[in-house]
């Protein structure tokens, strides 16, 4: 198999390693000589870059991918060079040329995933994205044949290595927000610029791909309601703490009677959930089936090294002739207003008689029903920490409690699981 690789990376150079130190495993499950496995060329934007970041000599490197993608000895190009453009076109050219293809790029597969698999059928390839949504851990692998025999009806991850790292530092050592994403930026979590990772929007992208693969279904990134973790406050994680939460960013699709409800947004997680030990850059899907009832799959979600090893398991799969789906039906989407949710809500308020009661006269008046309610007093204020029951978002939304004098502020309101 003589193979091509886009970008020479921290993911780049972890196929190149893996390939090295582990030629002849991948060999034995291609049915192949190790020599039959070759790593013929790779093309990057800066070849002394690409020399100085380890490449070897007897390795071709070039700057004319054009070149790579109309070479036909080429069986199978593996891009990894990240962002949407040139890489779209670049994955398209190479499936067009008759090339397998595999990629880790999860905003070309969530915005083009219907043009492309479309395309690798009409012209008797393989485009195969594992590595693009949960790193290491072979999820879309999983949803599709592991659990094929299942109807899945809801998923819900820890996707997104970088915030759950920050999330995991602010609580263990009470750390602020911004010395938590410092602390991950210098450990090469996230890049210089982590608005990607900190917005949701990767999380986002991972969870489209997920909806083709579990429900068989397109969806356009603008039709996901994403909230990131730049607004978490530690108070709020320490008083989730209290009350026997953690906080995550969760993206999760639930089937219901009126289509999926889908959303990415920081959530309360009970302690008690399989999840809720998730820590660090470890990334987790949880996922529901009417056969298998719950499961779990846990793994490093980011890295070289663990993305490359889900590149490479898409290589070996393809090798073994692993088809790819061919259409995706338009999603039905239950509306953020209609989707139901606990929500944990914390509020500064004046330290008066009678403020608590107005406050739940509010939330009743509504028809919200209480879970919990602490108040804790702080000088001449007081803070009012509820969780309430499940309830339509467009209730929550409409309440009115800052229209309440002795409501100052509202401080937080957050998801509960």
């Amino acid at each position: 198999m003589n193979i091509a690789l886009l970008g020479f990376g921290f993911v780049g150079q972890g196929v190149w390693h893996i390939l090295q130190s582990n030629r002849e495993q991948l060999a034995m499950k291609l049915g192949l000589h190790e020599t039959d496995v070759k790593l013929q060329v790779v093309g990057v934007r800066d070849c002394q870059k690409a020399r100085d970041n380890g490449l070897p000599a007897s390795i071709p490197v070039t700057d004319d991918i054009a070149s790579i993608l109309a070479d036909p000895s080429i069986e199978l190009v593996i891009e990894a060079i990240g962002g949407e453009y040139p890489a779209y076109q670049y994955i398209q050219d190479a499936l067009v040329s008759g090339k397998h293809v595999v990629t880790a790029n999860k905003e070309v597969i969530a915005k083009h995933q219907q043009a492309l698999f479309q395309l690798a059928h009409d012209h008797r390839v393989i485009l195969a994205c594992e590595a693009a949504v949960g790193g290491s851990i072979p999820l879309i692998r999983s949803l599709r044949v592991g659990f094929a025999a299942n109807k899945i009806q809801s998923v819900m991850g820890i996707l997104n290595g970088t915030t759950n790292y920050m999330l995991t530092r602010m609580l263990a050592d009470s750390m602020p927000y911004d010395a938590a994403l410092k602390e991950a930026q210098a450990l090469g979590f996230a890049e210089a610029d982590p608005t990607m990772d900190v917005s949701g929007m990767d999380v986002a992208y991972k969870v489209i791909i997920l909806a083709g693969v579990a429900f068989h279904v397109d969806i356009s990134i603008d039709a996901i309601p994403v909230e990131g973790i730049e607004s978490v406050q530690l108070a709020d994680m320490l008083h989730a703490q209290d009350m026997g939460y953690v906080v995550k960013l969760i993206g999760a699709i639930t089937a219901t009677d009126h289509g999926l409800a889908v959303r990415v947004c920081p959530m309360l997680l009970p302690d008690t959930h399989a999840m809720a030990s998730v820590s660090n850059e470890v990334n987790a899907l949880f996922l529901h089936g009417d056969c298998v009832g719950d499961a779990m799959m846990v793994g490093k979600g980011a890295g070289g090294i663990p993305t490359a090893s889900a590149i490479l398991s898409d290589v070996v799969a393809i090798g073994a002739s692993t088809s790819t789906p061919v259409s995706l039906k338009p999603a039905q989407l239950v509306p953020l207003g209609d989707q139901e949710t606990a929500m944990y809500m914390r509020l500064s308020v004046q330290d008066h008689v009678g403020v608590l009661e107005q406050v739940t006269h509010v939330l009743s008046q509504a028809g919200v029903s209480l879970k919990t309610v602490i108040q804790k007093n702080q000088g001449d204020e007081a803070s009012i920490i509820l969780i309430t029951h499940p309830v339509k978002e467009s209730v929550i939304q409409g309440l009115q409690l800052n229209e309440l004098a002795a409501v100052l502020r509202i401080d937080a309101m957050v998801r509960v699981v």
